[in-house]
């Protein structure tokens, strides 16, 4: 689920920000987020830099609040560790080009209509619903981060922890079974599960060589199979192979 703040009171002519957000989701047809009120910057800025749950995805800032300017929120976020979207609305343009400099999309200045503030947000909150469905939320040693499908290699057990492998080279690791963390993964088809030993992104593999013994990934690292999944392994990745393969003729079929 997307989880948006809103930091501040931000009021609309039209109605509340949350019933804009609520109506561009519907008008969007993207799932309805979670919204969480902040009355002031230091509650939002304590929750990003504890690594609370849930994890925030997009921040909408109001003006001025705990004697802090909307630009000093954003950069505060930022250094806590905050990698979403972020929204400002502030009462001056002189920290527009600023915002850009942290990667601040969407900057309004007051006074804003329901017409406008819904325009801004639209492109964000799309942007974090595609994330968000192909992406799962996780709370690994390091804290609680996101990660990607598409950079999600394989996960291996031990001693009922999980090493998260993933395409950047980087290794997070997260205290659970291997059961509970397919059970996040298990409604999609890329994903296999070999007993209780890995859980591998099918669509990150490049091939199995050694007659099944060992995956070889995109990224050209490897991770051995354990004998007894070896014919299973093979088998999974043809299938897997052979759907993509029809998946990509269905789309091109349908867009001649």
């Amino acid at each position: 689920m997307v989880n948006i703040a809103l930091c501040g009171d931000i009021t609309l002519p039209e109605g509340t920000a949350s019933e804009a957000i609520a109506r561009c989701a519907q008008s969007s047809s993207l799932p309805q987020p979670a919204i969480h009120t902040y009355a002031n910057a230091i509650d939002m800025l304590e929750h990003i830099d504890n690594q609370t749950e849930p994890l925030l995805d997009l921040i909408v800032v109001k003006s001025e609040q705990s004697g802090m300017s909307s630009i000093q929120i954003a950069h505060d976020a930022r250094r806590a560790g905050f990698a979403g979207e972020i929204m400002l609305v502030s009462s001056t343009e002189s920290h527009a080009a600023d915002a850009q400099r942290i990667d601040v999309r969407e900057y309004l200045v007051d006074p804003i209509d329901c017409a406008s503030f819904v325009q801004a947000i639209a492109q964000p909150l799309r942007r974090i619903s595609a994330i968000d469905e192909e992406s799962i939320v996780l709370r690994v040693r390091s804290g609680l981060r996101r990660i990607a499908f598409w950079d999600f290699m394989y996960a291996r057990t031990s001693n009922h922890d999980q090493s998260l492998h993933l395409r950047d080279g980087s290794v997070e690791e997260l205290r659970c079974t291997s059961q509970d963390l397919f059970d996040r993964f298990s409604h999609d088809p890329r994903f296999l599960k070999l007993g209780s030993s890995y859980i591998v992104n099918l669509d990150l593999v490049r091939s199995l060589v050694g007659n099944g013994s060992t995956f070889i990934f995109v990224d050209n690292s490897t991770a051995s199979v354990p004998v007894r999944f070896r014919k299973s392994a093979q088998d999974s990745l043809l299938a897997h192979a052979d759907a993509s393969k029809r998946a990509s003729s269905e789309r091109g079929v349908a867009h001649a």
